[in-house]
Parts: C-alpha cells; sequence; structure tokens
C-alpha cells in the first residue's frame, strides 16, 4: 500500500539572533490510509511544527512533502490543505480526543459519561 502522507528528508529550522534554531531534522515518515496515528513529545519538540507541515500550511525548509505521491510545494496548497482537513487525516484537538473517549451514545439517544 503507498502512502498517503509522505514525509521525505524533511527539516524545519528558523533563524533567531542570526543563529539556526532547528525545529525538525531529516524527518523520514509514512502514514497509511486508515490508520490512527498520534503525535507526542515534550514541549518545544516540533509537534506544532509538524502538523503544520502535515497540513500544508507551512513548507519545509528542506526535503518533501507527499500527499498521494504528489508534492506539496508543486500544488495548489490550500486545495490540498483543504482536502487534508476536511476529508482524509483528522487532527484530534484534547477536547474531541475527550468526548470520544469518556462519552458513549445511550439508548436513549444520550451522552454518558463513562
Amino acid at each position: 500500500m503507498s502512502a498517503l502522507l509522505k514525509f521525505q528528508d524533511v527539516s524545519y529550522w528558523y533563524s533567531r539572533d542570526q543563529k539556526k534554531v532547528e525545529i525538525l531534522k531529516k524527518i523520514n515518515i509514512d502514514f497509511e490510509k486508515g490508520t490512527f496515528y498520534t503525535i507526542t513529545g515534550p514541549s518545544g519538540a516540533g509537534k506544532s511544527t509538524f502538523l503544520a507541515l502535515a497540513g500544508a500550511l507551512d513548507s519545509p525548509k528542506e526535503g518533501a512533502i507527499l500527499y498521494e505521491g504528489k508534492d506539496l510545494k508543486k500544488n495548489r496548497l490550500f486545495q490540498i490543505s483543504q482536502s487534508i482537513r476536511l476529508n482524509r487525516l483528522s487532527i484530534i484537538q484534547p477536547a474531541s480526543l475527550y468526548d470520544s473517549i469518556a462519552k458513549r451514545r445511550c439508548g436513549n439517544g444520550n451522552n454518558e459519561i463513562l
């Protein structure tokens, strides 16, 4: 099976006081359709940057991000970003994760906390 989303040698950094601050360095990962993934790490580890890149909200400084085999840099980023966010990949925020895990639909149509 080919990857729905693929990071190939992706690096991202910014400059602070004329110094290069590396956020992500040579990331290689494939995301398969139908598989659930979590992104974890300490504060400042690059999780938000990684998700911004995955959602085509920003571009890597080096490397490529492929969506269905096509380089995001070479496509219309807004359309791809909309497709990723709305149709294919779900980025779960803590509140919705809580709702998904802690609540269930009861037979009477009410939500109940487990």
